[in-house]
């Protein structure tokens, strides 16, 4: 750098003014600032104004930090027996991940985000969770292990790509950085030598951390087959431009299997879900109550006959998530129950202040029916569930698994306006309460630690998100399960987690011992609970005969094997159907309860 010769100085001490364009460019290097194209047309005053800003802020030079680096390496290998290597003098790398210890998303997360003590160093650590999206991006290029003589503990070392430049602060095309994990699989230290990365909890090592938990979940996955585990780079990324008809447009959420992405070629704005029938339905409706002497009425055709639209809509799914290959499907125009309740409206002539007879009900009972395209397209595109408006949407009018206990048990003196509000879903939540939130949240960790736990006991184990499941005979009722489970020896069944917050540090056998029978072979649950009913009435909608509950707590899961009771069934299938026909058709008919709370 050249030494300027003379000048007023700023308050760091330096007189920049005086500096050639070399010199400028050469402080700003020094100090790990990247310059677009090297700093080619950037103006000499441009260069002097960066230059200040460093120094005001005293950015260090990149080689002034190796004390302090290595001050950081020394607490990040220090052990209570002692100091572990230094992973840059490991020479046994290998990206065979076979015999590495199981490291689980609950792993993942209690290092990132789930420490005892909540303090502003975790709250920036959950950040990293973004580094999700750096993983399904592609960005980890390289990811090895190393496991120490004492297999007490296992290196891995990575390279991530920098997100949003060419390359690191110091000129690097990746950041290559070292993660060391105990035998039991919890992280014992971490380091990434980008700037946030000195506590371990960047997005880049979140990135890796994502990587390694898939890696070693698919090899759990694959124990049944002898499979060589093996870290393979992920695909998704490209370094290049990419022509517009091989864009993949999708989002990148944890948790949740991936959408069928949108490929813009495949895309056409001619076709549409616009049902002109069901438009004229509402619109004539609509203008009846407002005025029903409108002139606009006479114009609008009449419905007479039910009339359901041929399919309109393309969609493209992939049935493997992990192979980019695209099937196109032809969707089917699917209704909720109160838009059937609307085309029936305008069919039979009712009148909203009226009563409905048994008659009505009945007729509109089969008036409601579904075929197996239908059931299909329904559950597809409800596997978000609550974050989906097309699963509330069609659970709105209908009476759903987790509701089946109430109904059953309501008596004479029973207000049952509250429950028709609820299964309307008249008045939703505005605040979701703490322990539904904890539970959503822990049913990811109650999946991962049954997957691994069944995986050991069952053949080609897969385990997937269900969405909204609705029967051809009982198109009035719905169940959304938790997920489905697919092995090779026992076929389907399904799986519902239960966390119960209220007693999460108890063991899950004692949480739940309210609702569980101590038999001499394990646990049975009670058919007196709402959960006991709940899972029947999964099972007789689904037609999958055999259900896993999964009792979560912070200690560990419980699974309680429930096998499907035909008896039980059709005594609250019975049920179902009075309390549907009595007080869900009117009001899906009426509205009465509706507008008794608009007013």
């Amino acid at each position: 750098m050249d030494a300027p010769s003379s000048g007023v100085k700023n308050a760091a001490g330096e007189d920049f003014s005086k500096y050639k364009v070399d010199g400028l460019k050469n402080f700003l290097k020094e100090r790990g600032i990247q310059l677009s194209d090297g700093g080619k047309g950037k103006r000499k005053a441009e260069l002097v104004d960066l230059c200040e800003k460093a120094a005001e802020m005293k950015q260090a030079k990149l080689e002034d930090t190796v004390e302090d680096y290595n001050k950081l390496l020394e607490e990040k290998l220090q052990t209570e027996d002692g100091k572990l290597p230094d992973p840059k003098t490991l020479i046994a790398w290998t990206n065979s991940f076979s015999n590495i210890p199981e490291f689980t998303f609950g792993d993942l997360y209690n290092y990132l985000v789930g420490s005892e003590e909540y303090s502003e160093e975790n709250l920036r650590s959950f950040k990293s969770l973004l580094g999700y999206k750096l993983y399904r991006d592609g960005h980890v290029t390289d990811l090895k292990c190393c496991p120490a003589e004492n297999r007490k503990f296992f290196f891995f070392k990575f390279k991530v790509k920098p997100t949003e430049r060419a390359k690191t602060e110091d000129g690097q095309t990746t950041y290559n950085g070292f993660i060391i994990l105990k035998a039991s699989g919890k992280v014992h230290s971490a380091h990434c030598p980008c700037k946030g990365g000195s506590d371990g909890c960047c997005r880049h090592i979140a990135a890796v951390l994502f990587d390694l938990q898939v890696t070693v979940s698919n090899n759990v996955m694959s124990t049944c087959t002898s499979g060589k585990c093996e870290w393979k780079r992920r695909s998704g990324n490209s370094d290049y431009a990419t022509p517009l008809k091989d864009l993949r447009i999708m989002k990148a959420e944890f948790g949740k299997s991936e959408k069928n992405p949108i490929k813009p070629h495949d895309f056409d704005p001619g076709l549409s879900s616009f049902d002109p029938v069901l438009m004229r339905v509402k619109l004539r409706r609509g203008l009846q109550q407002l005025h029903p002497e409108s002139v606009a009425i006479q114009f609008l055709p009449k419905c007479k006959d039910p009339v359901i639209p041929e399919p309109v809509v393309t969609e493209h799914v992939s049935n493997n998530a992990n192979v980019e290959r695209f099937e196109t499907v032809e969707s089917v125009s699917v209704y909720t129950m109160k838009e059937y309740a609307e085309i029936f409206k305008c069919q039979n002539n009712i009148s909203i202040n009226g009563d409905i007879s048994e008659e009505t009900r009945q007729s509109f009972i089969k008036f409601v029916t579904v075929d197996k395209s239908q059931c299909d397209m329904i559950c597809l595109k409800t596997i978000d569930q609550g974050s989906s408006q097309f699963w509330y949407d069609q659970r709105s009018g209908r009476i759903t698994a987790s509701n089946f206990y109430r109904v059953c048990h309501m008596r004479e003196s029973t207000e049952k306006s509250n429950i028709v509000k609820l299964l309307m879903n008249y008045c939703p939540m505005e605040h979701v309460p703490e322990q539904l939130q904890w539970g959503h949240e822990k049913e990811i960790a109650a999946s991962d630690l049954y997957r691994k736990k069944i995986s050991k006991k069952h053949n080609e184990v897969n385990l997937v998100e269900s969405g909204l499941i609705i029967n051809q005979k009982w198109p009035f009722l719905g169940a959304s399960p938790d997920r489905i489970r697919r092995c090779k020896c026992h076929g389907k069944t399904l799986v519902e987690c239960k966390s119960l917050f209220a007693k999460r540090n108890l063991l899950p056998g004692v949480a739940a011992s309210d609702k569980l029978l101590k038999t001499t072979t394990g646990f049975k649950l009670k058919e007196e609970t709402s959960w006991y009913y709940q899972i029947q009435g999964q099972m007789g909608i689904s037609g999958i005969h055999a259900t896993d509950l999964v009792i979560y707590t912070n200690k560990g899961i419980l699974i309680v094997h429930v096998e499907f009771n035909a008896e039980f069934w059709q005594q609250i299938l019975d049920k179902l159907q009075l309390f549907f026909a009595k007080f869900m058709v009117p009001e899906l008919l009426t509205g009465k309860i509706l507008c008794e709370i608009r007013a």
